[in-house]
């Protein structure tokens, strides 16, 4: 006797019919500029993460970060209409959210800010006192160094270590060539190198 399985029937059911966890960026883009709320709930599950740390980078705080992500989605919603299909969501949104905080930093002027909490936040427990202690300097060293950068080296940095973008994704997002990302991701570090045997 033959087992019968319901997977490759499944396969094909999901791929005719998608539920909502399951639909590409651009037909939930789709549902969602048609009125589709659920589908935009979706979208912002999916990318929220991404767009609130390319924001905290940028903008330096997490109440601002917030403030920034929240006004990001609302943006997004708002231009759901002229969103093109054939570009990924995600980097779409993380555009928005790039010009809104250049935006928020161009009307402000550029204030390094540490996040303490964040920093306490982000060590890891490790065995020993000491060594929690050095692990917590050590992001304090990294977040001091990354603040003294210009905006532009830390979203570079964000994107490609913190989100873990291809330099392709991330000529989109900031529109330019992949080539430029490349020597501004490779300028970027010796900065950040420089600034950290500074502070060593």
């Amino acid at each position: 006797m033959v087992a019968f399985s319901l997977d490759p029937a499944r396969t094909i059911l999901t791929a005719l019919f998608p539920a909502v966890g399951e639909r590409d960026e651009a037909a939930l883009a789709q549902a969602a500029a048609g009125g589709d709320r659920e589908a935009f709930t979706e979208l912002v599950r999916r990318c929220q993460g991404r767009v609130f740390g390319l924001c905290y980078r940028l903008v330096g705080e997490r109440d601002g970060a917030s403030d920034a992500a929240q006004e990001t989605f609302a943006r997004a919603f708002a231009a759901l209409g002229s969103y093109d299909p054939g570009q990924r969501f995600d980097v779409w949104v993380l555009r928005i959210a790039r010009n809104l905080c250049y935006d928020q930093l161009r009307r402000k002027g550029f204030q390094p800010a540490l996040d303490e909490e964040a920093t306490v936040a982000a060590v890891d427990l490790s065995p020993s006192v000491e060594a929690r202690l050095e692990q917590a300097q050590a992001i304090r060293d990294l977040e001091s160094a990354l603040e003294k950068l210009p905006p532009r080296d830390r979203e570079i940095l964000a994107l490609y270590y913190v989100q873990r973008r291809t330099t392709r994704d991330i000529a989109e997002i900031v529109g330019t060539a992949p080539g430029t990302i490349m020597a501004r991701l490779f300028r970027a570090r010796a900065k950040l190198r420089e600034l950290l045997a500074e502070a060593a």
